[in-house]
């Protein structure tokens, strides 16, 4: 292995690295891009945080809504059973539960 290289020192100028100059254009152009860019971004957070806020709180209120309705149709005829028992075992027998349900 006599006379082969093991190592190269090389002296002088800089390497020059091709697209070297074009990337510091372009880190330049980047850098100016987001000093710029800075006044939109609050517009833009802005523009979609607020439809967010309101598309959460409309689908709050309407989960809301649709759980009370909910709610009421189960515990008003649950109610007026409990107060028809409670008539029938006060020894009533007269009495007749109105019928609310719909045929479907």
């Amino acid at each position: 292995m006599a006379g082969e290289p093991v190592a190269f020192l090389l002296l002088g100028e800089k390497i020059k690295v091709p697209g070297s100059r074009r990337m510091k254009q372009i880190s330049k152009a980047h850098s100016e891009f987001i000093k710029d860019a800075r006044p939109f971004k609050r517009v833009l957070k802005y523009s979609l945080l607020i439809p967010l806020l309101l598309v959460t709180v409309l689908s709050i209120f309407a989960s809301t809504w649709i759980g009370i309705k909910m709610a009421n149709e189960i515990t008003i005829p649950l109610e007026l059973v409990k107060e028809g028992a409670s008539i029938i075992a006060g020894g009533r027998f007269d009495i007749n539960l109105e019928d609310r349900a719909e045929m479907r």
